[in-house]
């Protein structure tokens, strides 16, 4: 995971996939499904509330068919048009974690950015 803060354009438009996207605190505890196949380092895991995504295995304490989740974590995905500009603030398995010009926060596959 890369931490290096940058700027990026989007150049392939993208719509959230996940309505209900999983939050979790550090700490809780989540049931852990699939590992990705396209994205390697994702497993799908689900909460207590029942909510369901795509999570960073590197942030998980795997036990058995569950883990632990070891930071604060938001699976909240973004619908952004080509040209906005964004900032990316760490880099995941394929996503990217980014902030918009007005300040919404979330991830992005990298193939649909390109640094500034």
């Amino acid at each position: 995971m890369s931490r290096m803060a940058y700027a990026a354009t989007v150049v392939t438009a993208y719509t959230r996939s996940n309505p209900e996207p999983l939050v979790a605190s550090a700490g809780e505890r989540v049931t852990v499904g699939k590992r990705d196949d396209e994205y390697p380092g994702w497993i799908w895991c689900t909460d207590a509330r029942g909510r369901s995504s795509w999570t960073p295995e590197r942030i998980l304490q795997i036990e058995g068919a569950e883990a632990v989740v070891a930071e604060d974590y938001s699976a909240l995905e973004l619908t952004l048009a080509p040209g906005e500009q964004v900032t990316v603030e760490r880099e995941e398995s394929g996503w990217a974690w980014v902030t918009t010009k007005s300040g919404e926060r979330g991830w992005l596959p990298m193939g649909n950015l390109s640094r500034i």
